[in-house]
Parts: C-alpha cells; sequence; structure tokens
C-alpha cells in the first residue's frame, strides 16, 4: 500500500468515526517552511475540490514553533501563511466543491532560542518591527500550550533545522 492509499484509508476511517485529521508541524518558521506550511494548508482546505467530490474529514492543524528567539514573529508569519492559503483555496474557482473545515493551533516551544537564528530578522521584521509591512497583524500573546496533552496525529511534518 502507498502512501496515497494509506492517506485514503485513514481518511475513510475517521470519516466514518467523524473525527477529525489530525496534523502535526513543527517547524522553526523559515521562508521554506512557510511555503511548505502555506502549500498543507492549501492542500487540507481543497480536498477533493475540483474534483465534484469533497472530503467529509476535517483537519486540525497544530503548527508547534520552536528553536527561535523571536517567537512572536514566528507566530505571526505562520498564522498569516495560514490565513492567506485559506483565502486563496477559497478563491479559486476552477471546479466544483468546497473548501473544507480547518481548524488551526498554535504551539511554541517552552525555551526560546538563547539568540535568534540568522533567518529571524529576514523573515520575521515584517511583523514585529516598527514600520513593518505587516506590522498591522493581529498578534495574540505567546502562550505556550504542551503537544502532549494535545492528541495523536495521522501526520505529521518536521521541518525544523533548529530544537529548544
Amino acid at each position: 500500500m502507498d502512501l496515497a492509499e494509506k492517506f485514503l484509508a485513514t481518511e475513510s476511517r475517521l470519516s466514518a468515526a467523524g473525527e477529525a485529521l489530525q496534523v502535526l508541524f513543527v517547524t522553526d518558521v523559515k521562508i521554506d517552511d512557510a511555503i511548505a506550511l502555506w502549500i498543507l494548508t492549501r492542500v487540507l482546505v481543497s480536498r477533493g475540490k475540483g474534483k465534484g467530490e469533497t472530503s467529509a474529514v476535517s483537519s486540525h492543524l497544530h503548527v508547534f514553533i520552536t528553536g527561535v528567539k523571536d517567537q512572536e514573529g514566528a507566530l505571526l508569519l505562520a498564522r498569516h501563511c495560514i490565513s492567506e492559503a485559506i483565502a486563496s483555496a477559497s478563491s479559486d474557482t476552477d471546479g466544483a466543491g468546497e473548501a473544507q473545515s480547518l481548524q488551526a493551533q498554535f504551539h511554541v516551544s517552552e525555551r526560546r532560542a538563547e539568540g535568534a537564528a540568522r533567518h529571524e530578522p529576514l523573515c520575521y521584521d515584517a511583523y514585529t518591527q516598527d514600520g513593518g509591512k505587516f506590522r498591522g497583524t493581529s498578534a495574540e500573546p505567546v502562550k505556550v500550550e504542551p503537544l502532549e496533552d494535545a492528541c495523536q496525529f495521522h501526520l505529521a511534518f518536521v521541518l525544523a533545522q533548529y530544537f529548544h
């Protein structure tokens, strides 16, 4: 059984049980991670769209941010990527089907990195510095939410280069 068949079998089982697809995305929110998060979000909300079918399974995306000093900036960039991916998927007019339900929950490491990784100013200053292009993006306080209490995951993506 290949990966696609395993995914479809898991989706069928979840649909029958009325459960959501649980996805973990571990990241230090570098630009390539942000692109991967955008693509993953598009895939999750567009499953079945354009094929005249829709999935009955909603998705719950857990984004775990680790290895950065500027957790607020990383969190804002991750939230922005997800909201833009959802908006992009919703505006597609290439076929039938509606966007799938997606809940996103954000977790941050209990330990901040002692020093900023080299990607942080390039990726986060537009969100955190005065006069930054996306400074108006709504910010919520960073809350540490342990993952061990979250759930079991059906899919896991680990893109972080730095762990703390």
